[in-house]
């Protein structure tokens, strides 16, 4: 958890870094090939709020398998931040909205579902809370997280059943 702004921005005690770096240097880690890299950032990235939109309910196909390709330098990366760039992160007395219902969805779901579905039922449960902040402004906004994969096989927490 920490501050952050538009263009990428965190801020630490002392300074402030792009989020890249981060995951960057995780990248010439040749012990880490093929192993996912998980990273949840908690926080801003930037000043706008979401008021939320009517359900549109669109049905799809599932996508088709592929053949394995040799892994990129950039493969197996699963990123997510609280909210879309240029908006803001809420929290509860209880704590931030991601961690919270990130924890929540592990405890229920981790011996049975691949971190996608987790984090797909991630964001249904932020996406129906509300702010409630005493400045008036940001009360009863919305947030949904935002989730950048590149994992090339689908992740479990625990070893599934067969």
């Amino acid at each position: 958890m920490t501050h952050g702004e538009n263009g990428g921005w965190l801020h630490a005690k002392d300074f402030q870094y792009k989020e890249e770096e981060i995951w960057r240097s995780f990248e010439e880690v040749p012990s880490l090939t093929g192993k996912p890299k998980i990273f949840l950032f908690q926080c801003c990235r930037g000043d706008k709020v979401d008021y939320g939109e009517p359900l549109n309910v669109l049905s799809c196909h599932p996508p088709t398998k592929m053949k394995d390709p040799p892994l990129p330098k950039n493969a197996d990366f699963f990123v997510v931040h609280s909210a879309p760039i240029g908006y803001e992160s809420w929290k509860s007395p209880d704590g931030a909205w991601l961690i919270q219902d990130f924890c929540t969805q592990l405890e229920k779901n981790a011996a049975k579902k691949d971190l996608a579905k987790i984090m797909t039922l991630v964001a249904n449960s932020m996406s129906k809370r509300l702010s409630n902040a005493e400045n008036e402004k940001k009360s009863l906004k919305k947030q949904v997280p935002v989730t950048t994969s590149t994992l090339t096989k689908l992740m479990y927490f625990c070893k599934q059943n067969q």
